[in-house]
């Protein structure tokens, strides 16, 4: 009888310590939600980019910088408004996603509000960018994105490096066919239930999704797309000629100009480096000046802001990357970072000052 009574105890206890630690994940994970709240990612073999957001969601990044963004009806992080009949299609990486900054503070919307003249009802720049979405992978979608998105006057690709692989410049002309089918939310309700839970957990439980994005650990390469740590300097090493970078850039630019006649701007924004002598410099390589040949060639506007990014740091103290949270000079664009690359774009756009 005792050892009956002794036992049931033990189970009784037991399960208390579970509802516990459950109460206590539920907690934890109501808690985590103003710091960080993630979005379903859904993978994709056609379109723009390889993956889009669950649209109709929010996403709130705490862990760099700070910033929350609404997910549209297409998937990308955009207030959910029509396109203006006149508009800009920015793509790009994270950096141009943005999450680290609020969603007014990027450049993309220092730009839709300094062309819209006042219309908050439209959008005239629509950002398109996920992580990861280097030029080499712009380049593959970029048909899809033209069906998906026809009519823009302006594209803007924007760039954080001009050491290409070079395979991977000759695997880009392998367009991703376009599939509305494969869009926004018709994408999501096409999902099985199994991966329809999936997306749910990440966005019910963002403690477990924040340590599946490996933001508690030291991932590197197997980081997922919730969070991107930026390549790193590749100058040493590159071993690339001239010549046979050109003869794989190249083709994929004449492909750019052939399905696009309008204004195409490539904005390139190199990384830094805060020396310890308290002097700042460009982390920039000798790519830079081929892929700038190459864009002449093709009638591209190519925009390096090298230069710019030094003028600010020496004249205001101005660092384009880094925030309270992280290392100065390092990671994704700040708002200062933002509000330059904005500016410098404005100028090639319009010939105006921001």
């Amino acid at each position: 009888m005792l050892q009956k009574i002794f036992t049931g105890k033990r189970i009784k206890n037991f399960l208390q310590w579970v509802l516990a630690a459950f109460i206590a994940f539920c907690v934890a994970n109501l808690l985590i939600l103003p710091y960080w709240q993630a979005p379903g990612w859904i993978y994709r073999n056609s379109g723009a980019t390889s993956a889009i957001y669950h649209s109709g969601t929010t996403l709130v990044n705490g862990y760099e910088g700070y910033g929350t963004s609404q997910v549209d009806d297409h998937g990308y992080l955009n207030p959910d408004l029509p396109l203006a009949d006149s508009y800009i299609l920015a793509l790009g990486c994270s950096h141009t996603k943005a999450i680290e900054v609020p969603a007014a503070k990027r450049y993309t919307s220092i730009l839709n509000e300094a062309l819209s003249q006042g219309d908050f009802s439209k959008l005239y720049v629509y950002n398109l960018a996920i992580d990861g979405f280097y030029y080499t992978d712009i380049v593959k979608g970029f048909d899809a994105a033209l069906a998906e998105f026809p009519g823009s006057d302006s594209i803007i690709i924007e760039i954080p490096s001009t050491d290409l692989d070079l395979t991977g410049l000759t695997d880009s002309l392998n367009s991703r066919p376009f599939d509305a089918a494969m869009t926004g939310e018709t994408l999501y309700t096409s999902q099985s239930t199994k991966d329809k839970l999936k997306i749910a957990v990440k966005e019910y439980l963002p403690l477990l999704s924040l340590y599946l994005s490996k933001q508690f650990v030291n991932g590197g390469a197997e980081k997922t797309p919730f969070f991107y740590t930026p390549a790193t300097n590749v100058t040493a090493g590159y071993g690339v000629s001239k010549e046979a970078y050109l003869l794989a850039l190249e083709p994929t630019m004449a492909h750019l100009r052939e399905v696009y006649d309008k204004e195409i701007i490539i904005y390139y924004h190199p990384f830094v480096t805060i020396n310890e002598d308290g002097t700042m410099s460009v982390d920039d390589t000798v790519t830079a000046q081929w892929f700038a040949q190459c864009c002449e060639k093709y009638d591209i506007t190519f925009i390096n802001a090298g230069n710019t990014f030094l003028e600010k740091y020496q004249n205001q103290a101005i660092v384009p990357y880094g925030f309270s949270n992280t290392s100065l000079g390092t990671g994704h664009l700040n708002k200062e970072g933002h509000r330059i690359s904005a500016s410098l774009l404005y100028d090639a756009l319009t010939g105006e000052d921001l």
